[in-house]
């Protein structure tokens, strides 16, 4: 409530509109390592815009019925939505930088919220999402085919719309088209980030990949689709660190510019590494049942509580759901949901949050985002993230960002 409460009391209004100034990366947001951040208005999407903010008010109101709250909810949807067009068309189909990830939103806020007309253009807007051309090495889950397959999935529940189906279909045969085969293996290359090799993990790897597909078995039916999967994760395995119980980061950097490194670092993080691997390995639990999977989700989870407990105890990393504790937090509720033992005993996630709390929230000091060095209001690096997470905590029926699954995005 206290997140929720600056947030409203920072909006700049326009209208029936509103938007925030906050800290955004300079460069691309792929960059492993950020050091300067520049200070603008936000954007339409949900990683980091307007739509994000609205996400995460108009779930405050349903739990508080505060009704600033619920006006700047809102404000900031209808920002989000008369903005649309500036999102470059390329990454149009995106979940995360594109329409799709917009017409979530401005769904899932319709129906908190009520809104009849928000409804119907949180409809048309999806609509016209699966006629945008999409490049052919946009694959992730951030702005390409996997993203607007996984969104365009739960679209298609939420808003009664069997045609949205159809087209994550057609996303996911493109996508089994793209990948790039070796042996028994599939990887994707994308566009915009230097690497050694095709990539793991959840935001640009295999592993998002791998649960768009699966996503679409369960669906459809479609052999394809599991297949693809299969060898989506068969690729990580080959490169899996057995010492580090984590997946490599192949992509050129700040600290491998210049030679390729006899070893690659590996991250724990939602974006990169074991915790965002995780969420997708239990995913794969749920939908194959199968125990290999159970046995890598096992091994992704001890790495990313051990990533907790190491920045819980140095005080240190920030909160945000992308590349923070927010979202490694995440994959071990997942896990608790998943799992009936201790492999994902959650209490650390309490304890954690509990400590933010005492230490940001209650203090009034900033809270530490993924931007690294300022506040933003947005979803996956700022506040509204933050929020969304701590609020999720109060009650678990409030669906993830991390990990879209329909049957959580309805509202019973």
């Amino acid at each position: 409530m206290r997140i929720g409460d600056r947030i409203v009391r920072d909006a700049f209004w326009h209208g029936d509109r509103c938007n925030w100034v906050g800290a955004q990366p300079r460069g691309s947001e792929h960059a492993a390592h950020r050091v300067n951040v520049t200070y603008r208005s936000l954007g339409p999407e949900l990683y980091s815009g307007t739509s994000g903010a609205s996400l995460f008010l108009a779930e405050l109101y349903r739990v508080t019925g505060d009704s600033a709250v619920r006006k700047t909810a809102l404000g900031a949807i209808r920002h989000a939505l008369s903005r649309v067009d500036s999102i470059p068309p390329l990454v149009r189909i995106g979940l995360f930088s594109g329409w799709t990830g917009v017409a979530l939103a401005a769904a899932r806020v319709a129906i908190l919220l009520d809104d009849v007309d928000l409804f119907n253009r949180a409809t048309d807007l999806a609509a016209r999402a699966t006629t945008q051309p999409c490049d052919r090495k946009e694959f992730d889950m951030i702005s390409g085919r996997a993203g607007a397959i996984v969104a365009l999935v739960v679209l298609a529940a939420l808003l009664g719309q069997p045609g949205f189906l159809e087209a994550a279909a057609r996303l996911g045969r493109e996508l089994v088209d793209s990948a790039t085969r070796d042996r028994d293996t599939c990887s994707w290359e994308l566009s915009g980030i230097k690497s050694y090799r095709n990539l793991t993990g959840f935001s640009h790897g295999a592993a998002g990949a791998a649960v768009a597909l699966l996503e679409l078995h369960s669906e459809t039916g479609e052999a394809l689709f599991r297949d693809a999967a299969l060898r989506a994760f068969q690729y990580e395995r080959h490169h899996f660190s057995a010492h580090q119980g984590n997946w490599p980061d192949f992509r050129k950097n700040t600290v491998t510019s210049g030679r390729k490194p006899s070893s690659f670092p590996c991250l724990s993080f939602w974006c990169h590494g074991a915790p965002g691997i995780a969420l997708a390995r239990l995913r794969a639990c749920q939908l194959l049942g199968e125990e290999c999977f159970k046995t890598e989700a096992g091994i992704a989870l001890a790495t990313t509580r051990d990533s907790i407990v190491a920045a819980h105890t140095s005080s240190s990393g920030n909160y945000s759901l992308c590349h923070g504790l927010a979202g490694n937090c995440e994959a071990i509720l997942y896990g608790a949901c998943v799992f009936d033992d201790r492999t994902a005993d959650p209490s650390i996630v309490f304890d954690t949050a509990l400590a933010a709390i005492e230490r940001y929230g209650v203090s009034g000091a900033s809270w530490p985002c993924g931007t690294h060095f300022g506040e933003t209001p947005g979803l996956m690096l700022g506040l509204s993230g933050i929020g969304h997470h701590l609020l999720r905590l109060s009650d678990l029926s409030i669906p993830s960002v991390a990990l879209l699954n329909k049957f959580q995005w309805r509202i019973m």
